[in-house]
This record gives C-alpha cells, structure tokens and sequence, in this order.
C-alpha cells in the first residue's frame, strides 16, 4: 500500500500543493517539468505574456497530442469484441 506524499508543484509562477501516492510522485514531477518546458517554448515562439494564454495553449497542445496517441473508442470497442470472441471460442473449445 502506497503512502500519500504532500509537494508543491510550481506551474506558470503559481504553486499548487498536491498530496500524491508515493509512486505518483514522479510522473507528477516530470509533468510538472514538461508543462514548463512547454511554457518557455510557447512564449518564446508566440511572444505572448499572459500566462493564462500560455497555459491555455499548453493545454490544448498536450490533449491534441494524447488524442492522436491513443486509438478511438471504435477501435477499442472491436478490439474487445475480437477478444471476447476469441474467449468464447477458447472456452466452447475445452468443454469438448
């Protein structure tokens, strides 16, 4: 069982206390990490000076990357109906 470790993380000048799981405490600090580097290349490339721009940039940036990461909810639903199906085979199979 993991423990619930107290940080502050420091996004756009402003600091966030969090309480994370211990084996969290890492991807929490290199996303912290990765949003300011985000932020300094935003700004320099952009030239903008409001932060709240600058993070809502960052955000946008960082989900149009997830979505085109991970596959599409059609995807996944025939992937777990060719799963399902190949249980059902496997499973009428040592029943004979």
């Amino acid at each position: 069982m993991s423990q619930n470790s107290s940080v502050k993380v420091l996004i756009a000048d402003r600091e966030y206390p969090l309480k994370v799981n211990e084996n969290e405490l890492d991807q929490v600090k290199d996303a912290e990490s990765e949003i300011k580097q985000r932020l300094k290349t935003l700004k320099a490339s952009y030239q903008v000076k409001e932060k709240q721009d600058l993070l809502a940039m960052c955000l946008l940036q960082m989900v149009v990357e997830k979505n085109q990461k991970s596959p599409d909810s059609d995807n996944n639903k025939d992937i777990y109906s060719k799963i399902e199906d190949l249980e059902s085979f496997v499973s009428d199979y040592l029943k004979k």
